[in-house]
């Protein structure tokens, strides 16, 4: 039973894929043995002017669905501009009533398929049944090899800011570096790898969002407030960093000789941050487009296919413009330049 309704995500994933949407399935929130508390699909989408549509999807063939009802509505709640879609076939009458009470929109397996189809705007390359499986079977290698990597991971999905999140998936992304050399033919570790990709372009897009109505001279002063007042305030930290000077002009006093402590307020990449975000506000209408690339470039490598940006795009502008920006991000992520696409960077 848990293959099947894996499958039926995987599915609802594609066809929300094929709608414009970068979606994820089977994401768990909470996956401890016999709790399992999890997104049945995820979906995110950026409009010309990066306002940000974020769907998620619950998809039940039970009849017996109102405590999930209920679930899914706290869910859509918990994060920021979220619509949520309940995917059943057999909903009777009163959960429906429940269900559109709560602002969840309904929508059978068939007629989502339908929908999908319909919508040509966008190429997308679905994930087969049997990978999708396979991808969530990576999870629990990553947990027998590195139990805190996996912990950290699935804190990600749960972090709404992206600013906190930009910190979260660079601190996985190092973990990974350090391990990387003992498991290069494992496929779960590359999967996370290239993963960890995708989620920081998206948290930068998300940044980038926030960013977009400001004059390029207020950008750089909005995200260093922003980092600034990451968990304790600008003020403190501040404060903080005056002691640590004071006490080191002491000891160097006391020693005789200069001795280095490298104590960041915020990080020193801001300014990179700063270059992408810019970037990307030029390319605001194509931002999406630049995603869903990326998507299905990942999504390439995972069955198996040509996994290159140059396969997907024909246009010689655009890229080199997205080539530049997933270089500019893999900088960040590898703290030194990168010039190769993200799907060769490994």
């Amino acid at each position: 039973m848990a293959d099947i309704g894996l499958k039926e995500e995987i599915k609802v994933s594609n066809f929300f894929s094929e709608l414009g949407y970068f979606t994820r399935f089977h994401i768990q929130l909470y996956p401890r043995d016999g709790k399992i508390s999890d997104i049945d699909v995820f979906c995110i989408k950026f409009d010309n002017h990066l306002f940000i549509t974020r769907n998620i999807i619950e998809t039940k063939r039970s009849t017996h669905s109102v405590s999930t009802i209920f679930q899914l509505f706290g869910l859509s709640k918990f994060y920021k501009n979220c619509n949520a879609f309940f995917v059943n076939d057999k909903i009777n009458y009163k959960n429906f009533k429940i269900a559109k009470e709560l602002g969840i929109n309904v929508y059978s397996f068939e007629r989502l398929k339908k929908l999908s189809e319909k919508d040509k705007r966008y190429k997308s390359i679905n994930i087969p049944e049997e990978k999708g499986l396979e991808i969530v079977s990576y999870i629990d290698i990553i947990k027998k090899n590195n139990s805190n990597l996996f912990w950290s991971y699935h804190e990600i999905w749960l972090e709404k800011d992206p600013f906190k999140r930009l910190n979260l998936i660079k601190e996985n992304f190092e973990i990974t570096d350090d391990i990387w050399e003992d498991n290069e033919k494992n496929q779960a570790f590359l999967w996370l790898r290239k993963e960890l990709f995708l989620l920081f372009f998206i948290s930068i897009l998300e940044i980038t969002s926030e960013c977009i109505e400001l004059d390029n001279i207020r950008i750089r002063q909005y995200i260093e407030d922003k980092f600034y007042n990451l968990g304790t305030s600008k003020d403190r930290k501040m404060l903080l960093k005056e002691g640590v000077e004071s006490l080191l002009e002491i000891i160097n006093e006391k020693l005789g000789e200069d001795v280095d402590f490298e104590f960041d307020v915020i990080p020193e990449w801001i300014p990179n941050l700063e270059s992408i975000i810019k970037k990307i506000i030029n390319q605001a209408p194509f931002a999406n487009e630049y995603l869903l690339l990326n998507e299905n470039v990942f999504r390439s490598f995972l069955i198996g296919e040509p996994d290159h940006v140059s396969n997907f795009i024909t246009n010689k502008k655009k890229y080199k413009i997205i080539s530049g920006i997933n270089a500019s991000i893999l900088s960040l992520l590898h703290k030194e330049e990168v010039k190769e696409d993200f799907n060769d960077f490994i």
